[in-house]
């Protein structure tokens, strides 16, 4: 998971990305986060990611004026 340029891309092979301004909806459920726009949706596991990048998302995800779920 990387957090640059204004949107979170996850390290996978599909290499998923959502630019934060188009963020509408969070979910947290059981240790993972659900980022949802109008047409994505990317899944984050918070259990596998190093901790000095989960406070960044965390950091990042809070900042944003969205509704959590």
């Amino acid at each position: 998971m990387a957090l640059d340029k204004g949107g979170i891309k996850v390290n996978n092979l599909f290499g998923k990305e959502i630019k934060m301004t188009e963020i509408n909806q969070i979910e947290k459920y059981a240790g993972t986060y659900i980022i949802k726009t109008d047409t994505k949706k990317l899944s984050i596991d918070t259990h596998i990611i190093d901790k000095e990048s989960l406070i960044a998302l965390n950091a990042a995800l809070e900042n944003l004026n969205v509704a959590w779920v």
